[in-house]
């Protein structure tokens, strides 16, 4: 069972971990709180950028409009969590499970979300500007209106889930996996069918000599 933290002992320890993340420098350092368990704790609203919360028990949790950016959450349980308009630019999610985690309104520019869970999601109205699902779990997911931009899918399982209203690009080549143990298909196609209006993305042409 993972160690609890209270608290007290959260809040001066993020403290700590403020003054050193917003300077570089001085006394403390990066909170690092990798496996213990935050359950039960008042969350939401922190600024919680760059801190370490690698396999840590967030289950359940209110992280309603904290700030995540350059988190690393590689391994975390966010089963059930409330993460509602959360910012996770460039964070880190890699085998991370958010089953049943509402992250309606978060910002997942830049996230790294290799092999991670989000079964029964609610991603509506997210923000997956260049993030990186690389075999991730989205069985069920609700991603309603979401803009992608660049967003690259890579054998994605996306069976039974709900893209109405998404658009914008994905990486070129991106394939997803549209039932349990089925084969890769191309991501455009099967986004499309699932309701979203997505194609390839086309990096800006490079302007040649002589304007031509």
């Amino acid at each position: 069972m993972a160690n609890h933290t209270t608290q007290s002992e959260f809040d001066a320890l993020l403290e700590e971990h403020r003054r050193w993340y917003d300077l570089r420098g001085g006394s403390g350092g990066r909170l690092d709180l990798s496996g213990r368990s935050l359950r039960g704790l008042d969350l939401r609203g922190r600024d919680l950028s760059g801190i370490t919360l690698a396999g840590a028990d967030l289950s359940g949790c209110d992280l309603s409009g904290c700030d995540l950016a350059a988190a690393m959450l590689a391994g975390a349980n966010l089963r059930g969590a409330r993460m509602v308009d959360v910012d996770l630019y460039k964070a880190t999610l890699d085998n991370a499970d958010l089953s049943e985690a509402d992250l309606s309104g978060a910002r997942l520019l830049r996230t790294d979300c290799a092999e991670t869970t989000m079964v029964e999601a609610v991603l509506d109205r997210t923000n997956l500007t260049r993030t990186f699902l690389w075999r991730a779990d989205l069985s069920g997911a609700k991603v309603r209106e979401a803009r992608m931009d660049a967003t690259g899918l890579d054998e994605t399982l996306v069976a039974g889930a709900d893209f109405t209203g998404t658009t914008g690009t994905v990486s070129p080549g991106g394939t997803v996996i549209t039932t349990i143990g089925g084969s890769v298909v191309p991501a455009v196609r099967a986004l499309n069918a699932a309701g979203a209006r997505v194609s390839e993305y086309e990096p800006p042409r490079k302007p040649t000599p002589n304007g031509g």
